[in-house]
């Protein structure tokens, strides 16, 4: 990740450039007196709890809901609607392999909330940490 810092003079607003990679970086600056904060935040298909671009492997998977339009939230941050596919961050382990898990929260109105665990598991996720890959989740969603 290449992220650059801009000093402007006058109100030494910091401004952050992601150079296109997509990270949040979890850096703001608050305006003095304004209440404007500026900073960095991640584009809706990249959101996860890893610090930084350096210590994130990315996998996708397809996930769609029953019924669709279901919002997604990815460790808590939304990031769409189902039917998509989305780009889950997990921690760089040992070796650059990933490790950890990623929570997938979908709800709509009217349904209650239904939410799975994903954990990497070669190039793809798994349902479990030991569980076989799999490419597609559909989660089924339940009337309130």
């Amino acid at each position: 990740m290449m992220s650059r810092s801009l000093y402007l003079s006058g109100g030494m607003i910091l401004l952050l450039l992601a150079a296109g990679c997509g990270v949040n970086t979890g850096v703001s600056y608050r305006i003095p007196g304004t209440g404007v904060s500026v900073g960095a935040s991640a584009p809706l298909d990249r959101v996860g709890k890893v610090d930084s671009a350096e210590n994130a492997v990315y996998r996708q998977i397809e996930l769609d809901s029953e019924p669709a339009g279901g919002r997604v939230l990815v460790n808590g941050r939304l990031v769409g609607a189902t039917p998509m596919t989305v780009t889950l961050p997990f921690k760089k382990g040992f070796m650059g392999s990933p490790k950890g898990m990623v929570q997938v929260l979908v709800e709509k109105k009217g349904y209650l909330p239904q939410g799975v665990d994903l954990f990497p598991r070669g190039k793809n996720v798994a349902l479990s940490p030991e569980g076989d890959p799999v490419r597609k989740v559909t989660i089924k969603l339940t009337k309130e």
